[in-house]
C-alpha cells in the first residue's frame, strides 16, 4: 500500500510539474500569455488545496481505497479533458480537476503511515513517499521534453492520462483501509476538527512555514524555471530540463534523507525544520546577484541544493502529528497540507502580477527578482518564529531521553 501510494504520488508531483517545460507550445497552441500562464499553474494548486479540507475526514470514515481510487479517476478525467482542449476554458478545468483528485495520493500515504507505523518510523516512512513523489518531477524534465518533442504534448498528456486510469484501478485491488476505528479516527467530526485545528496556533504558524517554503520551490519548479533558464539566461529547453532534472533528482533524495536525520541523527522535527529553512532563505537571498553570465556550474549546484534544503519541510508532517490527538491525525496531515499548495498557488499568481504578458520578454534572472526577495523574507522569517513559538514534539523530547539512557547504560556495561 506504501509503494501504491508513493506511485500515484509520483503521478501527482508529474502532473504538477509538467507545464514548465512545455510552455512554448502550450502557450502558442491555446494563445496564452504569461497571467493565463501562472492562473493554469496556480489552478493545480488551489484545487489540490482546497480538496484537503475534507480529506482527512474522508480518509477517516471512508478509508484509503475509495478515497485514492475515485481521485485517480478524477484526476483521469482532468487529463484528458486538457490534453483535448481546443481552447483555455476547458484546460483551465482539466488542470482544476487534476489537483482535485491527486490531492488525495501523498495524504492517502501518509495516512497508511501514521496509521500502521510506529512514531519512531513515520518521518522515515512519508519521506520515502516523499523522495518517490519526486520522481514525478524527474519525469516531467528531459524525458518529458524528448516524449513531447516526439509524439505532441497532447498525446503525451492522453499516455499520462491512462497511467493514472491504471494506478486507479490498482488503488481499489490493493488498497486495505487502516484500522482507523481502534484510535478513535471516526470520533472527531468536520465540524470538531476544525474547530480544534482553526483555534490552534501553531497550526496556523506550522502552515505558513511550510507554505512559505514550497511555495517558493513549487513556483519555480512548476511555473518559472523554465522561462528564466530558456529565456532570461539563453539556455536551451533540452539543457533548462537537465537543470530541472538536477532540482528533482536533489528532492528525491532529499525527502528520505531529511527523515533520517530527523528520526536517527538529530531526534528532532523543529530544529530541522528551522535549520533547513534559514539556510533556503539565504540561498534565495542570493539568487539576486545571478545575471545572464552566472556560470553554468553555480546555475546547476544551486538547483540541487534548493531542494536538499526545502526537503527539511517534510519533517513538519511528523511534528504535526506528533503534537495532536492520534485520533485527529488524518485530519491534521491533510489540513497542514493546504498550506504548500496553497503557498505555489499564491507564489505564482503574486509573480505573474510583476511579470510582462508576453514571457519571452524576460531577458534577466532580476527580471524575477520579486520572487527571490519573497522567498528569502518569507522563509527566514517564518523559521525564526517557528523557532521562538513551536515546541519540540513530545514523541521526540521522550525518544531523545530514551536513546540517552540507553547510551548510559551501554557506557556503564
Amino acid at each position: 500500500m506504501i509503494m501504491l501510494a508513493s506511485v500515484s504520488a509520483l503521478l501527482s508531483w508529474f502532473c504538477r510539474n509538467s507545464l514548465t517545460v512545455i510552455f512554448p507550445d502550450i502557450s502558442h497552441d491555446l494563445n496564452l500569455n504569461a497571467q493565463d500562464l501562472g492562473l493554469l499553474s496556480s489552478l493545480f494548486f488551489y484545487f489540490f488545496a482546497g480538496s484537503q479540507l475534507p480529506l482527512g475526514i474522508l480518509l477517516a470514515r471512508l478509508g484509503v481505497r475509495s478515497v485514492m481510487t475515485w481521485g485517480m479517476l478524477l484526476a483521469c478525467v482532468g487529463c484528458v479533458m486538457f490534453a483535448l482542449a481546443p481552447e483555455a476554458q476547458l484546460a483551465f478545468i482539466g488542470r482544476a480537476l487534476i489537483g482535485m483528485g491527486t490531492s488525495v495520493t501523498v495524504m492517502g500515504g501518509m495516512v497508511v503511515a501514521a496509521l500502521w507505523f510506529s512514531t519512531a518510523h513515520f518521518a522515515l516512512l512519508s519521506g520515502i513517499i516523499m523522495g518517490v513523489a519526486g520522481m514525478g518531477s524527474l519525469l516531467a524534465t528531459a524525458p518529458w521534453v524528448l516524449l513531447t518533442q516526439s509524439l505532441g504534448w497532447r498525446s503525451s498528456m492522453l499516455i499520462v492520462a491512462a497511467f493514472i486510469f491504471v494506478i486507479g484501478v490498482g488503488c481499489w485491488m490493493v488498497m486495505r483501509n487502516p484500522a482507523v476505528s481502534r484510535q478513535g479516527g471516526n470520533s472527531f467530526s468536520l465540524k470538531e476538527a476544525t474547530r480544534h485545528l482553526l483555534l490552534s496556533f501553531r497550526f496556523w504558524l506550522i502552515g505558513i512555514t511550510t507554505g512559505c517554503r514550497y511555495g517558493f520551490l513549487g513556483t519555480l519548479q512548476a511555473v518559472w524555471a523554465g522561462p528564466l533558464f530558456i529565456y532570461g539566461m539563453g539556455l536551451s529547453k533540452l539543457n533548462a530540463s537537465y537543470i530541472l532534472l538536477a532540482l528533482a533528482i536533489g528532492y528525491m533524495i532529499g525527502m528520505p534523507l531529511v527523515g533520517f536525520l530527523s528520526d536517527r541523527l538529530f531526534t528532532s522535527r523543529k530544529w530541522v525544520v528551522c535549520g533547513g529553512q534559514m539556510l533556503l532563505a539565504l540561498l534565495a537571498f542570493s539568487f539576486l546577484l545571478w545575471t545572464p553570465q552566472t556560470p553554468l556550474w553555480m546555475v546547476v549546484l544551486s538547483f540541487i541544493l534548493l531542494p536538499l534544503l526545502s526537503a527539511s519541510g517534510n519533517a513538519v508532517f511528523a511534528h504535526v502529528k506528533e503534537i495532536n490527538p492520534p485520533e485527529l491525525a488524518p485530519a491534521a496531515i491533510a489540513w497542514t497540507n493546504i498550506f504548500p499548495m496553497l503557498g505555489g498557488a499564491v507564489f505564482i499568481q503574486l509573480t505573474s502580477l510583476f511579470l510582462p504578458s508576453d514571457v519571452t520578454s524576460i531577458t534577466s534572472p532580476q527580471d524575477l527578482s520579486h520572487l527571490w526577495w519573497l522567498g528569502g523574507v518569507g522563509a527566514a522569517l517564518t523559521a525564526l518564529a517557528y523557532a521562538i513559538f513551536v515546541p519540540e514534539s513530545p514523541a521526540m523530547r521522550q525518544l531523545r531521553g530514551y536513546r540517552k539512557e540507553r547510551r548510559n547504560r551501554s557506557a556503564l556495561a
